[in-house]
C-alpha cells in the first residue's frame, strides 16, 4: 500500500499509527520514505522487493513516475490539488495491480 501523507512533517507519525497495528514487527510494517530519509533509494529497494515495509507513506515521492508491481491500495491523505495529477497517481495503482488483486484507491481528503 502507498499512502500518500499530509504535509511533509505528518509523514513519519503516520508511518508510526501504522507501525502500531503489527508492534510484532519492530517498526518495519511501515515507512516513511521521504527525500530526507537516510537512504530514501534503498527505502524504495525494500518496499519493492523485501516482505516489509508493506506500507509506504511518503508526499511527493512516490505519486508520479513510480511503478511497483503488486501495490494493490493507494491511500490519499491529502488533497492532490489537480485532477491531472489524481488520475495520474491513481494509474500508478493499475498499472502496479494484477488479476488477483485488483486495485484500489481510498480518499480520506477530497482529492481534487
Amino acid at each position: 500500500m502507498i499512502t500518500l501523507g499530509p504535509e511533509a512533517s505528518g509523514r513519519p507519525e503516520l508511518a508510526e499509527c501504522f507501525n502500531a497495528l503489527r508492534p510484532s514487527l519492530g517498526g518495519r510494517y511501515a515507512e516513511a520514505i521521504t527525500t530526507d530519509s537516510e537512504d530514501p533509494q534503498d527505502a524504495i529497494r525494500r518496499f519493492k522487493r523485501e516482505e516489509y515495509p508493506r506500507i509506504a507513506v511518503s508526499v511527493g515521492m512516490l505519486d508520479t513516475g513510480f511503478d511497483c508491481p503488486g501495490v494493490v491500495n493507494i491511500v490519499f491523505c491529502r488533497p492532490t490539488g489537480s485532477e491531472i495529477l489524481y488520475k495520474q497517481i491513481r494509474g500508478r495503482e493499475w498499472k502496479g495491480s494484477t488479476g488477483n488483486h485488483p486495485a484500489r484507491a481510498t480518499a480520506q481528503t477530497p482529492s481534487v
